[in-house]
């Protein structure tokens, strides 16, 4: 209606109109040119910042060789030094270290030997003191089977058949045989008295 330009949905949704397939060329050509020259300037701007990158990490890194150059040197001086020191030293530790071994084995030696003689000291004690417990107790043995020895003569002594006929007693043989019980003498037999002066024979009547 009036003057307007017919405009087409494709034309609006599009995010490019041309008007002929030779603008269309003409315009992806472009866009390709401006790629390819965006590409290329970011290739040469790569290639520069890495040049930059690897000269300065050169320097970097032969600063770091030289350095590391001095501190291994410093350290080896140091080393070098240490271990010198260490090598005139060795002979007075190794000294120190003998005498505080020996040192140590004749105190250990002291006490061994200190620990021996109050260990034979205890055990000497301890049997003299036993020596005592047995000689005591063999001597109250000896003289506990004494007594009962005395003890036991004694009681012999006074059972003894002529010590019993001292007393007035009697003993009553029949056959060569000592009478115990009056079950075995019988009315008429013949029997004899044994008294502490000699023997009589009797005949038993009642």
């Amino acid at each position: 209606i009036g003057h307007e330009r017919d405009e087409t949905i494709v034309d609006i949704v599009s995010h490019t109109k041309l008007k002929t397939p030779t603008a269309v060329a003409e315009f992806l050509i472009g866009r390709m040119q401006d790629f390819e020259e965006y590409y290329i300037g970011l290739q040469e701007a790569l290639i520069f910042f890495t040049r930059e990158k690897l000269a300065q990490n050169k320097i970097r890194l032969k600063q770091f060789s030289h350095e590391t150059k001095l501190n291994t040197q410093k350290i080896l001086e140091k080393n070098r030094v240490n271990l010198a020191e260490i090598k005139s030293s060795i002979p007075r530790i190794a000294k120190s270290y003998i005498n505080t071994e020996s040192q140590k084995s004749k105190n250990t030696l002291n006490r061994l030997a200190i620990l021996k003689s109050n260990f034979l000291n205890d055990e000497r004690t301890k049997l003299l003191k036993l020596d005592s417990k047995i000689r005591s107790y063999c001597f109250q043995g000896i003289e506990k089977e004494k007594n009962r020895v005395v003890l036991l003569r004694n009681t012999i002594k006074l059972i003894h058949p002529d010590n019993v006929l001292k007393r007035g007693y009697a003993i009553i043989i029949k056959d060569g045989k000592v009478l115990t019980n009056k079950s075995q003498m019988k009315i008429g037999e013949e029997v004899e008295i044994k008294l502490r002066d000699g023997i009589k024979k009797s005949k038993m009547i009642e």
